[in-house]
């Protein structure tokens, strides 16, 4: 087999995996106008990208280091998000934080553990936010808080309008889910609920 049909064949599993392709017979895979007719076994998986930016395990598990952008419907049995590498733990000495873009998108929890007694947290201004994750409107992010010790006052930064339940404090030992949705090209809403229980 030439290095042409193994790249061919690579790229058909690997775009196959992650977005669906047709299988025909015996290992036959349509991608567009390129057609594979050998057969396909990689029992220990698959990695693409010189640091594996794209894994297929052997069991069928596709992971990824970049992001996926879909313009259809995506549906998932189950979803699960953040991880420990999404965890924020905002521990200052200061009385005042304000998250950065990158902080705002990737941490899915943040532990409010403030060493100088209540803490107003201000969320990234609409300059760095829509640059960073929230490129278009319509997106959110979602981000779990959890305020020890004392309580945890939420803001919002600049181009940003923070609606609540019943407070925009989460009072020592709670928690709060909070959702920024770009609703215009140029401003966010965030909406924050507090867990009382």
């Amino acid at each position: 087999m030439n290095k042409n049909k193994i790249l061919i064949g690579l790229v058909a599993l690997v775009i196959g995996a992650v977005f669906g392709f047709s299988i025909h017979g015996a290992g036959v895979a349509n991608l567009g106008t390129q057609v594979q007719n050998e057969a396909f076994n990689f029992t220990s998986g698959i990695n693409v990208g010189s640091t594996n930016q794209l894994a297929v395990s052997s069991a069928g598990a596709v992971s990824t280091t970049g992001a996926i952008t879909s313009t259809g419907l995506i549906t998932a049995n189950n979803l699960v998000q953040g991880g420990p590498s999404s965890v924020l733990s905002i521990a200052t000495s200061s009385t005042a934080y304000t998250l950065t873009a990158a902080q705002g998108c990737s941490a899915s929890t943040f532990i409010s553990t403030p060493l100088a007694g209540a803490l107003t947290v201000t969320l990234p201004a609409t300059s760095t936010l829509f640059t960073t994750c929230l490129t278009s409107v319509g997106q959110f992010a979602e981000n779990n808080i959890n305020s020890v010790g004392t309580s945890t006052t939420i803001a919002a930064g600049a181009g940003g309008t923070l609606g609540y339940t019943s407070s925009a404090t989460i009072a020592a030992g709670k928690y709060g889910l909070l959702r920024v949705v770009r609703d215009t090209a140029n401003t966010y809403k965030a909406y924050l609920v507090n867990i009382t229980n």
